[in-house]
């Protein structure tokens, strides 16, 4: 999962991923980052995105579980992406890990 179809617009694709995967509709934000990963020699777009209050986690057949996981409990790699979204001020962060 995960990936942009073709015809298809990222913004269309992340819509389209969190209701499939999660089973709720997002509020899409900005794109606060982009990433490259060696390990995996791929490309990541970070959007910050919102749920509504009444949002309902439905995970798909391909999750078994989910958390919500404080930043300070997040591995090296995940937290500097979540808190360079949560600081975004309008300049786009970029780094190779």
């Amino acid at each position: 999962g995960g990936a942009v179809e073709p015809g298809e617009t990222i913004v269309a694709a992340l819509e389209r991923e969190c209701r499939e995967e999660l089973g709720v509709d997002v509020e899409i934000g900005p794109l606060t980052g982009w990433y490259y990963h060696r390990e995996f020699e791929s490309q990541v777009g970070i959007f910050r995105c919102g749920l509504s209050t009444r949002a309902e986690i439905r995970l798909s057949a391909e999750h078994s579980d989910f958390r919500w996981t404080p930043i300070t409990q997040l591995g090296g790699v995940q937290a500097a992406r979540v808190q360079a979204a949560l600081n975004y001020e309008g300049t786009l962060h970029a780094q190779v890990f």
